[in-house]
């Protein structure tokens, strides 16, 4: 067991490691959201161009979703009529919201104040 653990633990080092060491180009389509790099390109289709485009997409989706919640829990709130629970219900969806939102912006300012590179990584070139 501990032998078939190691051989899948090499085998999926084996597959990747190129990739992060050498920024070999993946050579995938994907749709570019705003702020992504342009990772279709491939001269830049690394894999640090790949880690920028997935958090990009998870910052986007996460203030999508932030953005949708406000919504429905400002509608719960408008059509509460008086309902104590309702409008407690609506409050913490909101604080909730809000919360995720802070900290999806968090991460994004935390990167950015530490090192713009993390935010735009480019490899060196040969």
């Amino acid at each position: 067991m501990k032998t078939k653990q190691i051989f899948f633990f090499i085998l999926i080092l084996a597959l990747v490691a190129p990739q992060t060491v050498f920024g070999i180009a993946l050579n995938l389509q994907y749709p570019v959201p705003p702020g992504a790099p342009n990772i279709n390109d491939g001269n830049q289709q690394t894999f640090g161009d790949f880690a920028l485009y997935i958090y990009n997409f998870i910052v986007w989706i996460s203030g999508l979703a932030a953005f949708v919640m406000i919504i429905w829990n400002g509608f719960l709130w408008l059509t509460s009529a008086g309902n104590p629970g309702q409008i407690r219900q609506a409050t913490e969806g909101l604080r909730n919201a809000a919360l995720g939102l802070l900290v999806v912006l968090a991460s994004f300012i935390i990167l950015q104040t530490i090192n713009p590179q993390f935010i735009a990584p480019r490899l060196p070139t040969f």
